[in-house]
């Protein structure tokens, strides 16, 4: 990662990664303004999924699945407006822990009995020891595999239920398979820009430095993995809902809508006109 040491109302920066974005270039209270508030979208998308949520009367654990996701976000813009190293594992950490949760969910979508009890622990000290492992051995690969094997398990769980509730012919085929591309194109898109904004910083600071002053946040592409993963984390959670609510037999009542033709979420359906 680039380093860049200079120093501003946080001092010096004893993060392990330091990022493309020019270091207190716009405040010198906020060490990366664009790569901080581009974070603001993890409260966006939490706040109309806790909404939604509380409104479907859904279980109160896809609640603690947006609260993970702000969780993330303040980690993630406390850590870019600091470069401290202590936020830097509290941007880090909570991807484990609200992945964590959403597994949970995942495993419990076609459980129309008593929730499991043994499924929490296990992913609680799961949590724990990748926490104390990667605190203690500090190696970015360690993390990465931990937060990796959680997602692998989640779509393990809900392909299964996926495949169970289509071959019952639900309506939902098509809601599912756009909620999935979202999360998936989310997340591709926004870490090959992650990727471009590591390789090429030398050209795209120069690229800043020439364009006019308003375009010139556009170039920040880290930036915009924090918009595509608030984004395909939000339509992965959406995706768990509604496989709980096909699960439970409440498709007749529910259906997806979109905001402004791009944000999609659960709502109520209008019984017909008679």
């Amino acid at each position: 990662m680039y380093i860049n040491q200079t120093a501003g109302y946080w001092g010096q920066a004893t993060s392990t990664i330091d990022w493309c974005e020019e270091n207190y270039a716009t405040t010198k209270y906020v060490s990366e303004f664009w790569n901080s508030f581009t974070n603001m979208f993890f409260f966006y998308f939490a706040y109309h999924g806790i909404k939604n949520s509380l409104k479907m009367g859904l279980e109160i654990r896809y609640v603690f699945c947006y609260l993970g996701m702000v969780l993330v976000g303040l980690g993630s813009f406390m850590f870019h407006m600091t470069l401290k190293y202590s936020w830097q594992l509290a941007d880090e950490l909570p991807m484990i822990y609200c992945t964590a949760v959403v597994l949970y969910c995942s495993y419990n979508a076609s459980n129309l009995g008593k929730p499991s009890t043994i499924v929490p622990i296990l992913l609680f000290v799961y949590s724990v020891l990748v926490t104390v492992t990667y605190v203690y051995l500090n190696i970015p690969a360690f993390h990465q595999v931990s937060y990796a094997l959680l997602n692998f398990a989640i779509l393990y769980y809900a392909y299964n239920d996926q495949q169970e509730i289509i071959r019952r012919k639900s309506r939902f085929q098509s809601d599912f398979n756009i909620l999935l591309i979202n999360t998936t194109f989310g997340f591709i898109i926004s870490f090959f820009l992650w990727n471009v904004d590591n390789i090429y910083c030398d050209n795209l600071r120069a690229m800043r430095k020439v364009v006019p002053p308003f375009v010139a946040p556009l170039l920040q592409l880290h930036g915009y993995w924090h918009i595509g993963t608030a984004f395909a984390c939000y339509n992965g959670i959406l995706h768990q809902q509604l496989l709980r609510i096909a699960c439970l037999g409440r498709e007749r009542d529910i259906e997806i809508a979109y905001f402004n033709y791009v944000i999609p979420y659960i709502k109520f359906r209008k019984a017909p006109k008679l």
